[in-house]
């Protein structure tokens, strides 16, 4: 039985977009203490959609709830106090979220996409390999995409295999066809050595992001989304897979995608860094004004500029 889909926006709120007018999304994990970042790239989706006069919509994707903890989704909304960020729809702080937007019991909806694409055409397959496996075929790779592997397909080989799709006991990948190249604005991504075969229900019987987030935008009418460079082939995947799904306004979106940013190290921050998170410079003298002066610097490269009064 599939359950049916929780709000997406406040209900007063879908006639006011000016024709023409973007929608976008910040979509925060609460997996983790928000980080420089997040905060770099949830400025520039904000400042894209206030300079073009659109929409801007919360969404928390707690779906692995595994990792999921009340003290992260409390620090979004506090972030983005502290930030400035204004969202026109989502939730308005932890009461409303968990009352109305949470993605956890949103299940059924996904699978709903998943035999949707697999009624469309695309090839889905069982794979045994563990997630141990497949976090060092990923890191061999260097790919960074969430739920990625290897060009390979899965360690394991689990496509030749053909191994039933069984939950608790296999996870669900599709099959990238060889030679599968797709645009993203003007930018053509090989899928095939960039992101591989990628699971799209996990074993744990959990929708895993690429399919979940191409749904939850396909289902937010978005039109214009920013994320930083490493999510480039992800967003390429969910660009081949949206007809399947009935997305065609996300099939066309405006993509922007941002250079990372790195410590000291030049390494990626990420929720598990301690030393990166938001709430650990919270006493810094200037601190927004230099994450506002990164953000500026990287969404030069993009088209996306700081609105006046933001």
């Amino acid at each position: 039985m599939t359950s049916t889909p929780q709000p997406r926006a406040k209900p007063d709120s879908a006639g006011s977009t000016a024709v023409g007018a973007i929608r976008s999304r910040i979509a925060p994990t609460p997996s983790g203490y928000l980080h420089v970042g997040n905060a770099v790239n949830f400025l520039l989706t904000s400042w894209l959609v206030r300079e073009r006069g659109g929409r801007l919509a919360l969404r928390i994707d707690d779906i692995d709830q595994a990792r999921c903890r009340p003290e992260y989704v409390e620090d979004i909304f506090r972030s983005l106090d502290w930030l400035g960020i204004d969202c026109d729809e989502g939730p308005d702080g932890p009461d409303s979220f968990y009352r109305d937007f949470t993605m956890a019991d949103r299940g059924g909806h996904y699978r709903v996409g998943l035999d949707r694409l697999a009624a469309g055409g695309i090839e889905l397959y069982g794979c045994a390999c563990s997630r141990k496996s497949r976090a060092v075929a990923a890191a061999s790779a260097g790919s960074g995409a969430p739920g990625t592997v290897a060009a390979s397909g899965c360690p394991g080989g689990c496509r030749e295999l053909r191994l039933p799709m069984v939950a608790g006991q296999t996870a669900v990948r599709m099959h990238v066809p060889t030679g599968s190249r797709v645009a993203v604005g003007d930018r053509i991504v090989d899928l095939n050595t960039s992101i591989g075969d990628p699971i799209l229900w996990r074993r744990d019987g959990v929708a895993a992001y690429q399919l979940a987030s191409v749904i939850e935008d396909r289902d937010m009418a978005v039109t214009a989304i920013v994320r930083g460079e490493d999510l480039l082939a992800s967003s390429a995947l969910q660009v081949m897979v949206a007809p399947q799904l009935g997305a065609r306004l996300f099939a066309a979106a405006d993509f922007r995608h941002h250079a990372l940013v790195t410590g000291r190290d030049g390494v990626k921050l990420s929720k598990s860094v301690e030393s990166a998170s938001l709430r650990d410079y919270a006493g810094s003298t200037g601190l927004r004004d230099r994450i506002r002066r990164v953000a500026r610097r990287l969404g030069e490269p993009i088209d996306i500029h700081q609105p006046d009064g933001c």
